[in-house]
């Protein structure tokens, strides 16, 4: 009877924790677009990752999903972009305006929205620094520079009297 007792425990266990797996388990989202450093912004954009031939698949920028769904021309539903996990280095600013939110009006007067989001448990970073390579350990203590918490002020000379005070921070 023992035994039964304690098989019926760690059977009640295991499945409590199969349960609890499950629940966590978070399923893909459908999206109408996806973007992924993977993509290329020539596929439809419509699949979250590329396919075995490499013919369709995520866009790769996020300016390329904004534009697709400017090609839209009568939005009646509302709008989904997923965005794979990965850095995304910027070259210039994505810009978005009134036709890149909701949209008033249609169905019934119905408003409708566009959501940019990550993929569920992705990380994408987006960034426009620019990285700085060649870093040298300095050796010497530079002569301007704050020494024991204080502010060195340095005079320059302009034209004429005026004098104008410069402070390293």
């Amino acid at each position: 009877m023992k035994h039964f007792k304690n098989s019926t425990k760690l059977t009640i266990v295991i499945i409590a924790l199969l349960l609890c797996s499950l629940a966590t388990v978070t399923f893909a989202e459908e999206a109408d677009l996806y973007v992924s450093t993977a993509g290329n912004d020539t596929w439809s954009g419509k699949l979250p990752e590329p396919n075995a031939d490499r013919t369709d698949g995520p866009l790769r920028t996020l300016t390329a999903a904004r534009d697709r769904l400017r090609e839209i021309e009568s939005k009646d539903r509302d709008y989904l972009v997923l965005i794979r996990g990965g850095n995304y280095v910027l070259d210039e600013t994505v810009v978005f305006g009134l036709e890149d939110g909701t949209q008033y009006g249609g169905y019934y007067g119905r408003i409708y929205k566009i959501t940019y989001a990550a993929y569920p448990k992705d990380q994408p970073v987006f960034t426009s620094g620019v990285p700085i390579r060649g870093w040298k350990k300095l050796h010497d203590h530079p002569a301007n520079l704050i020494r024991k918490g204080k502010r060195k002020s340095l005079g320059r000379r302009c034209a004429g009297r005026a004098r104008a005070f410069f402070h390293l921070i």
